[in-house]
């Protein structure tokens, strides 16, 4: 699934695009919010792929932050024994590195991982003073920094640009990995949108729960609560880490709510304007009619379920039984509804099943 999200959507093909445009351009990426990363390896290599096609001379290397100071951890792993013995303590390790040609830090992309906020400061002053002092059109190492800290407070830097994975991707880009997964899913056509809508809301930020909770199929649909504690306990995220569907659970309610309004309402809408134009006639002869707030109805077009229901009650409209069941099953939908609260999935399915 992680090639689908790396290579078929476009927002995450822009997102690597543009980590892979910096490094070579020769600036380094700071790299946000990195925990909602989905499938990193997947991205790792993706990037490597490309880096390599376009330079072979350089060589992509990850590896996790040292708790060394960043010019001194370079130089003993980025610099030859022999050069490093005329190093002298009048210059920096930036200056040092920076000033001679036949290291191997130059042909380097270096990617450092779980850079914690207190260290991401000296990271970027190395690289700054690095930028500066390496001769113009020389090689140089280019890097991607990418740090667990929530609250980034490292100030923009020249030659650094900074890169944030949730300001990249959208709701909607969630959505539509969701609707690409959910076409290899065993469900009736009218359900795929709802079960794309309801994984992308469900997983909200955490795109492998996204994608786990589409391949559940009509099993999330029907039962919601037991498919995500179920998964909770099967499936593993691709970095070896546990699904947290606490939050989830907790505000399971609102979250399918939120999933049915914007599809199930619109296809209630839909049938009731169907239903009207059907009955048009019978409905205004059978007009006017006083509502609950004593406003005088006087056009088909401005009826609602529940007054359409009442209408074929009282036989003033004639209406199959199927048509009543299907008029009565959208008025308990959109009371529902109404109350902020979600509808049972018979009632979901029945409703989208009216738009075949």
């Amino acid at each position: 699934m992680g090639c689908i999200w790396w290579e078929q959507i476009s927002k995450a093909k822009r997102f690597l695009g543009e980590i892979t445009d910096c490094l070579l351009d020769g600036k380094s990426v700071l790299l946000t919010d990195p925990e909602n990363i989905p499938w990193k390896h997947v991205m790792y290599e993706a990037v490597e792929d490309t880096l390599h096609s376009e330079n072979a001379e350089y060589r992509l290397e990850q590896f996790y932050c040292p708790n060394e100071d960043p010019g001194m951890y370079l130089m003993e792993h980025y610099c030859k024994r022999e050069k490093r013995a005329s190093y002298r303590p009048g210059k920096t390790a930036a200056e040092f590195l920076a000033e001679n040609e036949d290291i191997v830090l130059h042909q380097r992309y270096l990617w450092i991982t779980n850079i914690p906020e207190s260290q991401l400061a000296s990271w970027c002053a190395f690289i700054t003073e690095y930028n500066r002092c390496i001769p113009h059109g020389y090689p140089h190492a280019a890097f991607v920094l990418e740090t667990t800290g929530r609250q980034v407070r490292c100030k923009s830097a020249k030659g650094i640009c900074k890169l944030c994975f949730q300001e990249a991707i959208q709701s909607y880009d969630r959505f539509a990995f969701c609707a690409v997964v959910s076409a290899d899913v065993a469900i009736t056509e009218e359900l795929r949108p709802y079960l794309a809508e309801l994984a992308a809301i469900i997983g909200g930020k955490d795109l492998e729960l996204c994608d786990i909770c589409v391949r559940r199929g009509e099993s999330l649909l029907k039962n919601c609560a037991e498919t995500l504690q179920q998964l909770q306990q099967e499936e593993i995220r691709s970095d070896g880490s546990l699904h947290e569907v606490g939050a989830c659970l907790e505000q399971l309610d609102t979250l399918l709510w939120e999933a049915q309004i914007k599809l199930i309402f619109p296809a209630i809408q839909k049938y009731i304007s169907q239903f009207i134009h059907l009955h048009f006639e019978e409905l205004a002869h059978a007009l006017p009619i006083t509502d609950a707030f004593d406003q005088v109805i006087d056009t088909p077009h401005d009826l609602e379920a529940g007054q359409l229901l009442r209408l074929v009650t009282c036989q003033k409209v004639s209406a199959s039984s199927t048509e009543y069941a299907d008029l009565k099953c959208c008025r308990d939908a959109r009371n529902d509804l109404a109350h902020l609260s979600p509808v049972e999935f018979d009632k979901v399915k029945h409703i989208l099943l009216l738009q075949k």
